[in-house]
């Protein structure tokens, strides 16, 4: 027997005859499986409208958004207020805030004022 005997199988050659059954079953379950679902889909009926808004909390859980709704745009003129004033976080610690304009100038000018330059 001859190498191109067709009867001689190789051992690096893969049986086309099944690698192409396996690929057809393979694309027919896509298929099915996209066909399923677009039927779910379509079968499915709509969700029924919202009549007004959702609770504004579930349980503990805040499930509105804070730039639409009053009390939280109180918030956070509050916050912005308390972040832009200087004064006592905790007094007995010495721990201060200032206003981040301030903060900064303070750091560049303490680095400037080192030996090194600040490169360090």
């Amino acid at each position: 027997m001859s190498a191109s005997d067709p009867r001689i199988v190789m051992d690096d050659q893969l049986p086309g005859r099944t690698l192409g059954w396996i690929a057809g079953i393979g694309v027919a379950v896509i298929l099915a499986g996209a066909a399923v679902s677009t039927a779910i889909v379509l079968v499915r009926p709509a969700p029924p409208p919202t009549a007004g808004q959702a609770p504004s909390a579930i349980g503990m859980v805040e499930q509105t958004q804070i730039e639409v709704q009053d009390r939280g745009l109180a918030v956070v003129r509050e916050e912005r207020a308390a972040l832009g004033t200087p004064g006592w976080v905790d007094a007995d610690a010495g721990i201060r805030q200032l206003p981040i304009d301030q903060a900064m100038a303070r750091t560049i000018a303490a680095y400037a004022e080192r030996a090194d330059g600040g490169m360090r």
